[in-house]
């Protein structure tokens, strides 16, 4: 998988523990096995060294053969985190390939008895652990030794009711909170399980693992206990990306992401965004488009991508670059925290050379295996160990709060003009120094903010059509040096000739007045017209008489 760091020898590992920083904190993590760590200590060092920045990381270890009374200890030490793991000698020494005991099909009933208890005294030692600290938790990886009285290519009894015990551990485990179990599946897309079990060094020192298996195990370690925070949102392409065929030349009705028609991948697209989007991940389009067809196209009932679950939608012939900049603006957050995905390399570098951070990938749609990969690398970067109810309920959160500028688009946040449709608003964003004064004062939100003195609306004595929308306490946009220091609360672009005179300290423009040259940001001021009297508010909710509003530097 593209998520799977390079291998890491052992030569490289000491040297990436070698060059960690002396002057940084040090990453304090316990790990309990009941075999002889060896390498894979040194290895889950290294990787959490390059997880951690290059930050120095030290792991410790406990007795050999007893990791119950290891994870036990863990509670009363000052650590960052502890990674267990956990093999079938653990459970009982008998199916250890070093014991001295006898292999009996008739022992059998005492060594499942055995590791129910030994299960359930790791249970309480990790929960007690978790409340403290960060943990890992990997369950058996090695195969069992040829004890049993059947065959090799078939399941005993025995062997089932063990495997069923660790699964029902490993299910408890990650059901509780600040624990993190490896998946194994995963571990053995990364390490074969043939090639886990090296015989010699755990016959001679008690170390079961090949270098390449301790290197996937204490990478995934790795990853869980400095989890990386999830991706916030993906931004997709519609055409051959989301469905197949190109909605403009074969109609909303020809295109398709069924396995009647081949294109089965496109559907599996669609059930893991439909899927993110659940889990509170924002879900957005930018395609070049007719905005009209692309409305008629999620009209489908098929869509396994549900309308309601995709906002917004920026569907015309504009640069991707400048949807992907709406998009963001909608949403509030940076271009670091999103994915954009298409099947065109051309627009991927085009949004690329437009967003630093953001990350692009190419939509294989002639090649499953590569879309398959694909699916994994998208749920890698954007999973969650816990979803809420209030995750799914962020998308319908923001189509409530942003309003759409009178002929930008409709409410969805369809677009199909050159006016952006989405502003920002107070839900998440904070408010200009205008709006928090007026919500101090108690100003009613009816009140009208000053107009521009171009503006025919203020001349006529109506309110501007085009208010921006935001808060609904009229706040306005800052200029530069508080954009600087502070976000904007959503306020239209001004036209050229207009930003041009925030140089000029006696130009006032519309709803702020010209601060430019205000030392502390904060102090910047807005002006309303209330009951015919232009004021000033501050920041602190105070006003003052202001009479510069016909010209002059009104101060």
């Amino acid at each position: 998988m593209s998520a799977r760091l390079r291998q890491v020898k052992i030569a490289e590992a000491l040297k990436i523990i070698r060059d960690a920083r002396a002057e940084t904190p040090t990453h304090n993590v316990l790990l309990a096995c009941g075999f002889t760590p060896l390498h894979a200590q040194t290895l889950l060092r290294a990787h959490l060294v390059q997880r951690l920045g290059g930050q120095r990381g030290e792991v410790g270890s406990g007795l050999y053969g007893d990791l119950c009374g290891t994870v036990e200890s863990a509670a009363a030490k000052e650590l960052h985190g502890l990674a267990v793991l956990v093999e079938w000698p653990d459970l009982d020494g008998r199916l250890s390939y070093r014991s001295g005991g006898r292999w009996s099909e008739l022992a059998m009933e005492d060594v499942l008895r055995t590791a129910a208890q030994t299960l359930a005294r790791l249970r309480e030692g990790i929960r007690a652990a978790a409340g403290r600290m960060r943990v890992s938790l990997s369950g058996p990886t090695l195969p069992l030794p040829p004890l049993f009285s059947t065959a090799g290519w078939q399941r005993g009894e025995a062997e089932a009711r063990l495997e069923v015990l660790a699964a029902e551990f490993l299910a408890d485990m990650a059901a509780e909170r600040g624990i993190g179990v490896v998946k194994t599946q995963r571990l053995w897309q990364q390490s074969a399980p043939a090639a886990a079990l090296d015989v010699k060094p755990d016959v001679l020192v008690g170390f079961p693992y090949t270098v390449p298996h301790a290197d996937a195990l204490a990478e995934m370690h790795a990853r869980l206990l400095t989890p990386a925070p999830p991706l916030k949102a993906v931004i997709t392409d519609l055409d051959d990306t989301l469905w197949h065929g190109i909605a403009g030349e074969v109609g909303p009705e020809g295109v398709s992401w069924d396995l009647p028609s081949h294109h089965q991948m496109h559907g599996l697209y669609q059930n893991l965004l439909s899927s993110l989007a659940a889990q509170g991940i924002l879900i957005g389009v930018a395609s070049k488009n007719d905005a009209a067809v692309v409305k008629k196209a999620f009209e489908r009932k098929d869509l396994l991508l549900r309308r309601e679950q995709v906002f917004p939608v920026e569907a015309h012939w504009e640069p991707k670059s400048r949807s992907v900049a709406r998009i963001l603006q909608a949403w509030n957050i940076g271009a670091d925290a999103v994915i954009f995905i298409d099947d065109s390399p051309m627009e991927l570098a085009e949004v690329a050379a437009a967003h630093p951070g953001i990350r692009t990938m190419l939509f294989p749609k002639a090649d499953p295996a590569a879309c398959l990969e694909l699916l994994h690398t998208i749920r890698d970067l954007c999973g969650k160990e816990r979803v809420s109810a209030e995750d799914g309920l962020r998308a319908e959160s923001l189509r409530r709060n942003v309003r759409v500028p009178a002929g930008g688009g409709d409410r969805n946040g369809h677009r199909c003009g050159g006016v952006s449709q989405r502003r920002r608003c107070s839900g998440g964003v904070r408010l200009c120094a205008f709006a928090r004064g007026r919500a101090r004062a108690g100003s009613r939100q009816q009140d009208q903010p000053v107009q521009s003195k171009r503006d025919p609306a203020r001349r006529s004595g109506m309110a501007n059509a085009d208010e921006p929308p935001g808060c609904g306490a009229g706040c306005h946009q800052l200029p530069r040096p508080v954009r600087a220091a502070r976000q904007d609360c959503g306020a239209r672009r001004e036209p050229g000739r207009q930003r041009a005179a925030r140089e000029d300290v006696g130009d006032e423009l519309p709803g702020v007045l010209a601060a430019d040259r205000t030392p502390d940001a904060r102090a910047a001021v807005c002006a309303v017209r209330r009951g015919g009297t232009p004021v000033r508010v501050y920041g602190n909710g105070k006003e003052r008489p202001f009479a510069g509003v016909s010209g002059g530097t009104g101060r």
